[in-house]
């Protein structure tokens, strides 16, 4: 059974998201996720070597900066979500220990 995961509500997220969260479009967010990794990983294979490093104005990122700042963002994210899982984890392992000793 593939797990969903439908968009946040309002609740769970601060307001300052809330135009990014908008523009999601409806569907499982883990099969756009998918999705979006496949789009993603064409980037480079599109971008000519002599076009990576363009900007469209002074001072504003180039397109290699910018991917970059993909991969960067996407390894912070995922070590939060790793440090949360441990804690979720660690919380079961002494709730089934305690459990086992009662």
């Amino acid at each position: 059974m593939t797990p969903t995961i439908e968009k946040p509500t309002p609740a769970e997220y601060a307001s300052f998201y809330e135009p990014y969260i908008a523009s999601l479009p409806e569907g499982n967010i883990l099969d756009l996720m998918r999705a979006q990794k496949q789009d993603v990983s064409r980037l480079p294979n599109v971008v000519s070597r002599d076009r990576e490093t363009f900007a469209y104005a002074p001072g504003k990122w180039t397109i290699r900066q910018v991917v970059g700042h993909l991969c960067d963002a996407e390894r912070i994210i995922v070590g939060h979500a790793q440090h949360h899982l441990d804690l979720l984890r660690d919380r079961y392992q002494v709730h089934s220990e305690q459990s086992s000793i009662d």
